[in-house]
Order: structure tokens, then sequence, then C-alpha cells
């Protein structure tokens, strides 16, 4: 096995399908307005804007918890949604459905064999800057839009592992 200083991922759908949950986490924000449209679309919404405000807070040199990150990204949901619901409440439940998400099938075969950090996915940026080999994890086969490209792209964890 080859070493590494640093090995990072991107907790909110490399080790758990939280999309399983999508529906539980709207829900209670939606009520009797709910549609698995309207969660698909808000949900892609609010992942936009945290990567929006996870952005910006880096630019400015600024440390924001993931919770002060979903708070502000649920208050501009809300906002351009006009819905009328407390966006702490909105964050409480999101993570709690991450915490009931499945486990990918190759997850525990994979965090025996490595130590996890908890890092965004656009902490690739600063791997590259660094120097680091940076790889994406990218189970929902999205397209990488940056000039500043991951060394390995993979799908799976099991994908990743062959690369150690």
């Amino acid at each position: 096995m080859k070493r590494f200083k640093v090995i990072s991922l991107d907790m909110f759908q490399t080790l758990v399908n939280v999309q399983s949950r999508t529906s539980y986490v709207w829900k209670p924000i939606l009520q009797q307005g709910y549609s698995d449209a309207l969660a698909a679309e808000l949900g892609a919404l609010l992942l936009g804007q945290y990567y929006l405000v996870y952005d910006r807070a880096r630019e400015l040199g600024e440390f924001y918890t993931t919770r002060e990150i979903y708070q502000e990204s649920f208050n501009t949901v809300f906002l351009l949604h006009s819905l009328d619901f407390d966006s702490l409440d909105a964050v409480d439940i999101l993570f709690a459905e991450h915490r009931q998400a499945e486990l990918y099938a190759e997850t525990e075969h994979f965090l025996g064999r490595l130590f996890i950090s908890e890092t965004p996915l656009r902490m690739c940026f600063g791997a590259k800057k660094a120097g680091i080999t940076a790889c994406w994890l990218n189970r929902n086969q999205e397209t990488w839009s940056s000039e500043v490209r991951p060394d390995y792209i993979v799908t799976t964890l099991d994908e990743f592992y062959e690369l150690l």
C-alpha cells in the first residue's frame, strides 16, 4: 500500500446514501406542499447554496461550521420559495436524517482500512494547491466544472481503495 499524508473525504455523500433520506428531510418542511419533484429541486438548490456560502467563507478567510453554512443556505432557499420554516430546525432535520442514512455497501469494508477526516468535497482545491494528490469520490456522476481538476475521479470507495 502507498503511504499517504492526508486522506480527505466528504462525509455528506461519501460513506452514506443521503439521497435515500430526501423525503424525510423535506416532508416536515414542506408539509402539505411536499412532492418528490419539489424536494429534489429544493435539495439541489440547497446544495448549490451550500457551496456558494462555503466558497465565500473560504475566499474571505473565515471559518463557518457546517451548521452555519446550512443555516444560511436554508435561509436563502426558504426566502426564494417563500417558505415559512425555521432554518435551524431545518438543519436539525437534515443532520438527523444524515445520521439515519444507510451505509453504502462498501463503506464498512473501507472504514476498516483507513482513517478518514471529515472535510468538504471542495477541499480538493486546497489539496492541489498544497501539492497533495487529490481524488474526488463522485457518487452522483456529476460534472467537474472547475479548471483545477482532481488527479483521480472514482465513483465508489472500492474503486478508491484500488488506487491505494
